[in-house]
């Protein structure tokens, strides 16, 4: 399915490599207008099947740990041990802000 994001440029700012990571697997919208143009277009498309395969070079980048679809268990583990003072928060990962 198509991936649209709206990251208002008023308000966002994205790291130049990482808008060129995600404009490889999703519309990337930086106004309003934008964002409504590619609705529109996406909708008046008579196909929605993305080329395979999809590119995953922004999620494995910037949105998950291991790429292994269990990002969102680790995380509800951490906050569980956290919140039983279990554990400490953990260092940030290198090279995670960008």
């Amino acid at each position: 399915k198509p991936v649209i994001t709206f990251a208002d440029r008023r308000w966002v700012r994205f790291d130049p490599g990482a808008a060129a990571l995600l404009r490889k697997r999703a519309t990337l919208a930086e106004s309003a207008e934008e964002f409504l143009a590619a609705i529109d277009a996406y909708l008046r498309r008579p196909d929605w099947r993305l080329p395979k395969p999809v590119n995953d070079e922004f999620l494995m980048a910037y949105g998950t740990h291991l790429h292994d679809g269990r990002s969102a268990e680790r995380a509800v583990a951490l906050l569980r041990e956290l919140a039983l003072g279990r554990t400490s928060a953990p260092a940030p990962a290198s090279g995670v802000a960008r």
